[in-house]
Order: C-alpha cells, then structure tokens, then sequence
C-alpha cells in the first residue's frame, strides 16, 4: 500500500515544468516591434502630386468702372464779368490842349 503512495508525488512535478515554457514565448513579440520601423519611409515621393489645382479663377478680377464717368456740366463758369469798363480809359485832354502854345503864340504874348 505505500507503493501506491509514491506514485501520486511524482506526477505532481509535471505540473511545474510546463509552467516555463510559457516565459519563454513572451520573448517572440518583442523582437517583431522593429519590423514596422523600416516601413515607414514609403510613400514620400506621393507628396509632389495635384500641383496642377494651383490655377485660381481670376476672372472675377473684372471690375465694374462704369461708375466713374464724371459730371463735368458744372465746369462751365460764368465769365461774362470779365468785360471791363474801360469807358474811363478818354481822359479829357481839352485843358492840355489850352495850355498849348507854338512858336508864334510866343512872340504875340505881351508881357504886363
């Protein structure tokens, strides 16, 4: 009956060793984090792409310049006052002419 005895306590350390086997597999996704690193320089020339839509609709740029014809009507101006009178320009010259003697006007005149 002790035969029997032993045989249950050397089953049990089974039991222990499968325990490491799963520490093991923990390492095998750690080394598969730098794969991806070398993927990341794709893609780079796609960036000089649809330059082409660059082109802006400029025909809005027609301004309305109809609005600056100005009136000009007012311009004319009144120039009539400038006739000048010039009525005063016939001086009397009937007391210079009075005044006047000649040659044989001075040998007529008797001194008193």
């Amino acid at each position: 009956m002790s035969a029997d005895g032993d045989k249950d306590v050397s089953g049990g350390d089974k039991d222990v060793s499968g325990g490491d086997e799963d520490v093991s597999g923990g390492d095998k996704y750690v080394s598969g984090g730098a794969e991806d690193v070398s993927g990341g320089d794709k893609d780079v020339n796609g960036g000089d792409k649809d330059v082409s839509d660059g082109d802006k609709d400029v025909s809005g740029g027609d301004k309305d310049v109809s609005g600056g014809d100005k009136d000009v009507s007012s311009g004319d101006k009144d120039v009539s006052g400038g006739d000048k009178d010039v009525s005063d320009g016939n001086k009397d010259i009937s007391n210079d002419v009075s005044h006047r003697t000649t040659k044989n006007d001075a040998a007529n005149i008797s001194y008193n």
